[in-house]
């Protein structure tokens, strides 16, 4: 049976609640890209709903025959997530109002020109930008003004009827984006997160080749150099996917049983950064020469020293290795839990790390044992990390 649930661990296993046990991971694989290509095309239904929706409300409300405000307020509020929904609405709602108030000031200041249509359009944006308004309802107070002072000029209830239209369309396009399935990018997360773990089984697998009897595979250098890149990209892909996550909750009337998700998402975003760092650390060291009396860099160092030693690490950075492999097989397919086998297998490796480490401490010189040690030290921490974060279900065996 496998090791049971910590605190934390019991956190980090249950992803997500996917499918039944029993299906195999390709279905789920397979629904995971017909729901990517279903959001895709939501939000253009839901655009369009709120389009139609509101002029037919607005026209029926107002009984004006074209409230096109009302489906343009309808389009540009509809964002992505329910947050920035309303945020681009209210930015909507105010652009109009004080665009619709300055256009009403300056017609009856200086009348219908070339001259007051550039003077609307300069006050109107240097305003707002002393009022520092967003870029969005900066434009929309210019635009306002504009067709208020040009198209509707002279009618009466013109300029009321434009700022009730712009309400009613940036309303209508919050409640559909709220009700109507609202995205909240925790597929991202996961898949992000499923791209890290594999970079990372892959620099540990290109590290074994690199610590191995012989050497093979880049230097130590050049390892180095990816593993700074994984960190670069993939991480840093991680920490939008988050925020946008995050975003899409905020607002979403549905987002707060998912909540422990996105938690859930965060804590292994953080061990995921934490095995990444140490394995630079690791990686730096094996690039750094060794004493001058003796082999030429810790690799070569390890690869001559005890061989007890070499393979308990080997078997350790294998190990590491395949549990990452699980990680991303679970996080690609949350339905599927950690591979019991490869997870138990990293706390019997470190085990024997620990043990090489104790039984052979004269069997190096001790300028050798200052680098070897910090390797193993690295090693131990990123064997101990995975193994309490990502503990096998209680329920499966190996």
């Amino acid at each position: 049976m496998c090791a049971r649930h910590s605190g934390r661990g019991a956190a980090l296993w249950g992803l997500v609640a996917g499918s039944e046990r029993g299906e195999s991971v390709a279905l789920r694989q397979k629904a995971r890209q017909l729901l990517v290509v279903v959001s895709a095309r939501r939000r253009i239904f839901k655009t369009a709903l709120a389009a139609g929706g509101s002029w037919s409300l607005a026209g029926w409300l107002l009984s004006d025959a074209r409230p096109y405000f009302a489906p343009l307020a309808a389009i540009l509020a509809l964002q992505i997530t329910v947050a920035e929904s309303l945020r681009a609405s209210a930015q909507r709602i105010l652009g109009v109002v004080v665009g619709v108030a300055l256009a009403l000031f300056l017609a009856r200041l200086a009348g219908l020109s070339g001259l007051s249509v550039a003077a609307l359009v300069f006050v109107a944006l240097s305003g707002a930008a002393a009022l520092r308004m967003p870029p969005a309802a900066a434009v929309q107070v210019a635009i306002s003004g504009l067709l208020v002072a040009t198209v509707g000029a002279g009618i009466p209830g013109y300029a009321w009827h434009r700022i009730v239209e712009t309400v009613i369309g940036a309303a209508l396009a919050v409640a559909i984006n709220a009700a109507i399935a609202p995205a909240d990018h925790l597929d991202t997360v996961e898949q992000a997160l499923a791209r890290l773990a594999a970079g990372l089984g892959r620099l540990f697998e290109e590290l074994g080749g690199l610590v191995g009897p012989a050497e093979s595979g880049d230097n130590a250098a050049a390892l180095l150099a990816r593993a700074r890149a994984l960190h670069s990209q993939e991480v840093a892909a991680v920490h939008e996917a988050l925020a946008l996550a995050a975003q899409g909750l905020k607002w979403n009337y549905f987002g707060a049983s998912k909540q422990p998700r996105l938690a859930r998402c965060k804590q292994i975003s953080e061990t995921l950064e934490r095995v990444l760092i140490m394995l630079r650390g690791i990686i730096r060291t094996l690039s750094e020469r060794a004493d001058s009396a003796g082999p030429a860099s810790a690799c070569e160092a390890l690869r001559t020293g005890p061989p007890r030693l070499r393979a308990a690490v080997v078997a350790l950075i294998e190990s590491c290795r395949a549990a990452l492999a699980a990680v991303e097989q679970h996080l690609a397919a949350p339905g599927c839990p950690p591979g019991c086998a490869s997870l138990a297998a990293v706390g019997t490796a470190r085990l024997a790390l620990s043990g090489a480490v104790e039984a052979e401490p004269q069997a190096l010189g001790r300028a050798r044992w200052i680098w070897l040690g910090s390797v193993t030290t690295d090693l131990l921490r990123i064997a101990r990390e995975l193994a309490e974060a990502f503990p096998a279900s209680p329920g499966n065996e190996a």
